[in-house]
């Protein structure tokens, strides 16, 4: 059972990560491209709010899937990571 519990709190922290770093790379654009003015400090906030609501929650299940969640958002973090520098290894 606890097994089944850290799967998916690391299939949820995973499937968060990614979403928390395509809205990074959202609020990254916004922000370069001077489109800054409302959008982008919304994302911004929501982003953080997101991850502070996640991790919360998944601290009252405990420790364990509380690490869990962390590792499934690290994983998506080498993922995303990886996937833009293997895109910008093209422009050398």
């Amino acid at each position: 059972m606890l097994f089944l519990k850290l799967l998916i709190s690391l299939i949820v922290g995973a499937v968060f990560g990614a979403a928390f770093f395509g809205a990074l790379e959202c609020n990254v654009r916004l922000y370069c491209w001077n489109y800054a003015t409302r959008l982008a400090p919304v994302i911004h906030v929501m982003r953080i709010l997101g991850v502070a609501l996640v991790f919360v929650g998944f601290a009252k299940l405990g420790a364990a899937p509380l690490l869990s969640a962390a590792a499934g958002l690290q994983l998506a973090r080498i993922f995303a990571v990886r996937a833009k520098g293997l895109a910008l290894e093209g422009f050398h």
